[in-house]
């Protein structure tokens, strides 16, 4: 589905019935990364995937990130909800934050995976250094073979293989332009105003998100549940689906307020 949010245009699943649950994709994802989700929980849920402007099907790649939480709000009030769950991957965790502290009183619930607020100087010049191998003139494979090893995923794995077919069809100035905007955003403040229950999922074995971060970002939540999933990584709802969608499952059926 395609819907036209500020002269920009989004592209959206729907899918289901029900309470909705809005799951948004990371850095240089797409709607479609969620699959498995959407398979799973359209049997209880209305579910509902954007593409981030400049992301998959959407135009918008000349947005900056700040922008990004306030066209997913004008999208999900287009679609008439009056109160919906959100769920979001690192980069997309950030703006399901941001929805939840401009929207209390739409939002039951956040589920934020492996993500960062506030990272130590040194880590944030680590990751920079990360993304500015995207300058480089190999289609992103140098980026793509740092950030897979440090988000842990298994070499020549479907996943990995997806990833840099992904990688080298992206826009690297894009993405690198995103993650600097988003790396240097300060949402200290504008956290306070998160007062839904919230869930952080960590991968045990993500080293892009330093272990830090999960304490950090718990300590200014107000109602928060840490669910650390042993042995994954980044990017544990395509790892192992079926764990990952059991424990936010759970999550869901005990503290969203529908």
């Amino acid at each position: 589905m395609l819907a036209t949010i500020a002269n920009t245009d989004i592209f959206f699943s729907d899918e289901g019935r029900l309470n909705p649950v809005v799951f948004i994709h990371g850095l240089g994802g797409q709607s479609t990364n969620w699959a498995y989700q959407r398979r799973y929980f359209q049997r209880d849920y209305r579910v509902i995937c954007p593409d981030l402007p400049g992301h998959g099907a959407s135009s918008g790649r000349d947005l900056s990130f700040q922008r990004f939480a306030a066209i997913v709000i004008a999208l999900l009030d287009a679609l008439q909800l009056p109160r919906y769950a959100l769920v979001g991957l690192s980069t997309g965790a950030r703006v399901a934050l941001s929805v939840a502290a401009a929207r209390p009183d739409a939002v039951a619930c956040v589920t934020a995976i492996n993500t960062f607020v506030n990272l130590t100087p040194r880590d944030l010049s680590t990751r920079i250094a990360i993304y500015d191998l995207l300058l480089q003139e190999d289609h992103a494979d140098s980026w793509a073979t740092v950030l897979l090893r440090e988000m842990n995923v298994q070499e020549d794995s479907a996943i990995e293989r997806g990833f840099r077919r992904a990688a080298a069809a992206s826009d690297p100035i894009h993405i690198r332009r995103i993650f600097r905007e988003m790396a240097g955003w300060d949402q200290n403040d504008e956290l306070k105003n998160v007062s839904c229950q919230a869930q952080i999922i960590r991968g045990s074995l993500d080293k892009f998100v330093p272990s830090y971060c999960t304490e950090d970002l718990a300590s200014r939540l107000r109602a928060v549940q840490v669910d650390v999933l042993e042995g994954l990584g980044h990017l544990p709802y395509l790892e192992d689906p079926i764990r990952f969608n059991d424990c936010l499952q759970r999550f869901l059926q005990a503290k969203a307020s529908w």
